[in-house]
Order: structure tokens, then sequence, then C-alpha cells
């Protein structure tokens, strides 16, 4: 009798996960991933769009330095070329940093160089120190 349960339920399970995708296509609870990529850049190229408005009117009524309008320009013209690309190039800025400050992490790692590194600084500092003061460490002992 036990066999007969667990092999009803492992059946009765198998069938619902197989099935359960194709019923969510055909419901229409599934939401189309680049549907949703394109509502998400438009979301978020308006507020981009009206930045640049603001600049431009910015330009002609103030007294803003031209080169911080245009830096400010060039920025949200990107962010909005970034959009249609689908990339956010400050997502893509800090995936870069963040695989830099990996591979200084590992060459401080590598070799003990950082262990090195400290161990020098006490002797660097007592070596400085001394020769300011214009003495030596054996003349102090």
């Amino acid at each position: 009798m036990l066999v007969l349960t667990v092999s009803w339920f492992a059946l009765a399970l198998s069938v619902q996960g197989l099935t359960l995708l194709t019923v969510v296509r055909t419901s229409g609870l599934a939401v189309d991933p680049a549907r949703l990529a394109a509502t998400e850049a438009k979301a978020h190229a308006r507020p981009d769009e009206s930045a640049l408005d603001y600049l431009d009117d910015l330009r002609e009524s103030s007294d803003v330095p031209d080169h911080v309008l245009d830096r400010l320009r060039r920025r949200y013209t990107a962010r909005l070329g970034a959009s249609e690309d689908e990339a956010d190039p400050a997502d893509a800025f800090t995936r870069l940093h963040h695989r830099l400050l990996d591979v200084q992490r590992t060459e401080l790692r590598r070799g003990g160089a950082l262990t090195r590194a400290r161990a020098s600084r006490p002797a660097a500092r007592h070596h400085a120190a001394s020769s300011v003061s214009g003495t030596s460490a054996i003349s102090r002992v």
C-alpha cells in the first residue's frame, strides 16, 4: 500500500511539474521579457529626456558655465543611448571596478606582499623618526 501511495504522489507531481509551463504560457500569466525590458527602458528614458530638456533651458537662461552643461548633457545622453542598447554604463562601470579591485586584492595577497608591506611599516616609521630628530637608534641605547 505504501508503494502505491508514493507512486501516486510521484506521478501527480511529475505531471503537474511538466505541464506547468504550458499552462502558464497559455493562460497569459507569463510576462514577455522583451516587452518588460522595453517598458523599463521607456520608464528610465523619460527622466533622462526631462533632464536634457532642463539643461537646454538652462543654457538659454542661466549663468551656468557651458562646459558644466556639456558634461551633464553627455552624461544623460550616454544614459539614453545605453537604455536603447539595454546596457547601463553605470552598471558596466561598477562591474569593471569590482573586477579591478579583485585583481588588486589578488596581487596584494600573492606572495605575502601585503604581509611584507605591513611588517616593513613600523621600521620605516622608526627610521624616519630617528632621522628627523638627528639621532640614530644606536646612540639612544
